[in-house]
């Protein structure tokens, strides 16, 4: 491998690992800023806060493309299905079960979308892959398993199917954006799906802004989560999709669980159980499996 390209490669790596610790601290933080007002009016400013982020940035920089009549159909479907979907039942379901065991659920990302890729023949699955994805779902049947503390357990059980839900969201839109990524900025199509997701929530909520909870803390909260973990966090993950392939950026999502409940440990003093820490291992051991190739080789040169 020449020195350019393998600075390019440390420079994906790098970001990709810093957003993984982003979105790591993202589910505390919402924990914070649940205290002041419900989940899903919590969800309406963050998306707010994301897409006022979002066309500063487009608008300052001028990075703005008409979207073609043919693109726009996959731009509003990967939004509805996709990012809608993921930031609506993420929302509720964080306001029911742990920060850990939302990231660890969120951890199966990289499965959905190597299963994805093979279904719609985009990028086919060998059986190492296959028998790493079996693995893994194993892994998440363990920390399914550990429930919570009896009276939460029915909570802990639905917050964690809503979360299960906006992973199969999530792994849909970045499976079918890169296509997107190739004719228009990165950014363009972040803002673009947030904003599209943004006017859903809204709606969804029957227009449930309460600004009584907003304050310096909970403004601080959405900024971080809003801002930083989806707009900026969302732009580089759709930044590194257009140059490896979505299988190979999903790979890093692994690491994000690790820091939640490390996260979630220190600042909440969150229970870890055992049930979790023998998930999040077989998780990783699947996904490790999956994923066993060098991914350099998918380098854009």
């Amino acid at each position: 491998m020449d020195k350019a390209l393998k600075i390019k490669q440390e420079r994906i790596y790098g970001l990709l690992i810093l957003v993984t610790v982003i979105w790591g601290l993202k589910p505390v933080i919402i924990k914070i800023g649940l205290l002041y007002m419900s989940s899903i009016q919590y969800n309406v400013f963050r998306m707010i806060f994301a897409a006022i982020g979002g066309w500063v940035t487009i608008l300052t920089m001028k990075d703005f493309k008409p979207i073609e009549k043919v693109d726009l159909k996959l731009l509003t479907l990967i939004s509805v299905f996709g990012f809608f979907v993921f930031q609506w039942f993420y929302g509720i379901g964080i306001g029911k079960t742990t920060s850990g065991n939302a990231s660890i659920i969120m951890g199966t990302v990289p499965l959905m979308v190597i299963v994805m890729n093979h279904i719609f023949r985009i990028k086919r699955m060998s059986k190492i892959k296959m028998i790493g994805v079996a693995i893994s779902l194993i892994g998440l049947c363990f920390t399914v398993a550990s429930g919570g503390e009896v009276g939460q357990l029915k909570d802990n059980l639905i917050g964690m199917g809503y979360i299960f839900i906006s992973a199969i969201g999530y792994s849909i839109y970045m499976v079918f954006s890169k296509s997107l990524t190739i004719k228009y900025s990165p950014r363009q199509i972040t803002t673009l799906a947030i904003t599209i997701t943004t006017v859903l929530i809204i709606i969804f909520s029957k227009f449930d802004l309460y600004i009584g909870g907003l304050n310096i803390v909970s403004i601080a909260t959405l900024i971080y989560t809003g801002i930083i973990a989806m707009f900026i966090g969302n732009f580089i993950w759709t930044w590194a999709i257009r140059r490896i392939s979505s299988n190979n950026v999903a790979i890093f999502n692994n690491l994000t669980p690790v820091f939640s409940i490390v996260f979630g440990f220190i600042i909440l003093n969150e229970r870890i159980s055992i049930y979790q820490i023998i998930g999040a291992v077989i998780i990783f051991m699947g996904l490790y499996i999956s994923n066993y190739l060098n991914i350099s080789r998918f380098i854009k040169k």
